[in-house]
């Protein structure tokens, strides 16, 4: 079955057994007390007027209102109940004390085979009184009867449905705040989490005191030898030495005849140069040129071993 269909309850037989035996108690009691329990026949079709067929499942509540209002006496649940062409009937009873003349309204649900929840029939029913109903409410007080015996105490009677449960009330003001307990003892300690990244270079400490004087290393070997700086200026020229002796003059040739005077002859060659005469003494040394500047500082030699027996 349609799990989304509607149901349309179309006729209601409502038989009052509660509003019978009020007509009967003008009259002769009966042996069997009527109860509270009534017949109620309905007929089941879609919204396209098909009649429903199947076992179906009811419940039926009663309203002091036709659309809101509030719910009176307990909410009935008949299951399994067999609908054949439509109609199906059941017996349902509120309790005593349910019908006491004010005007109620029959709201019905049904859940028929395959379907997830019940279905609401809207809208609700009035209830409405059987004639003599209305008669044995409204009939004028006869005579009193003479009293009749006593009878036996009948047996109790079973318990009814429980009525659904009333709205929670409103959560009451919070209680003034308890003295703190005692503190418990430590728990034990967690084992440690993993390493968190490292945090930033924290910035630089100041200067420590300077470290002891180490000892002193062996000397190491001398570095290479500077350039060479440039020449002095040139000192002052010492006086000439004595001149040498001059050398012996030599042979004059003969005299030529006089001739007439000719063209200037070659010049004769030079004497020979006489021997060097010794040394003058030398001079006085002159001042001494200015220093030339001093060569680049050669590289620092390697650092001896360590003297360990200082």
């Amino acid at each position: 079955m349609d799990t989304k269909r509607l149901y349309a309850l179309l006729s209601l037989v409502l038989i009052l057994t509660v509003a019978a035996g009020l007509a009967l108690a003008k009259e002769q009691q009966p042996e069997t007390p009527v109860g509270t329990g009534f017949t109620y026949q309905g007929r089941l079709t879609d919204l396209s007027g098909n009649p429903t067929n199947g076992i179906c499942s009811f419940e039926f509540s009663l309203w002091n209102d036709p659309d809101a209002g509030m719910q009176v006496g307990p909410l009935l649940n008949p299951t399994d109940i067999a609908v054949s062409g439509g109609l199906f009937t059941v017996q349902l009873d509120f309790g005593a004390g349910v019908f006491d003349g004010t005007a109620l309204w029959l709201e019905v649900a049904v859940e028929c085979s395959g379907e997830p929840q019940l279905h609401n029939l809207g809208p609700r029913q009035a209830l409405t009184a059987a004639p003599y109903a209305v008669y044995a409410l409204n009939a004028p007080t006869g005579p009193t009867g003479p009293s009749g015996p006593a009878g036996a105490t009948g047996p109790a009677g079973p318990s009814g449905v429980t009525g659904p449960e009333g709205p929670v009330g409103p959560t009451g003001p919070q209680g003034l705040q308890g003295p703190a307990g005692e503190t418990g003892p430590s728990g034990p300690s967690g084992p440690s989490g993993a390493a968190g990244p490292p945090g930033p270079s924290g910035p630089s400490g100041p200067a420590g005191p300077a470290g002891a004087t180490g000892p002193v290393g062996s000397t190491g070997p001398t570095g290479p030898v500077g350039a060479t700086g440039t020449t002095g200026a040139t000192g002052s020229t010492g006086p000439t030495g004595p001149a040498g002796t001059t050398g012996a003059t030599g042979a004059a040739g003969p005299a030529g005849t006089t001739g007439a005077t000719g063209a200037t002859g070659a010049a004769g060659p030079a004497g020979t140069t006489g021997a060097t005469g010794p040394s003058g003494p030398s001079g006085p040394g002159g001042p001494a040129g200015p220093s030339g500047p001093s060569g680049p500082q050669g590289p620092t030699g390697p650092t001896g071993p360590e003297n360990t027996n200082a």
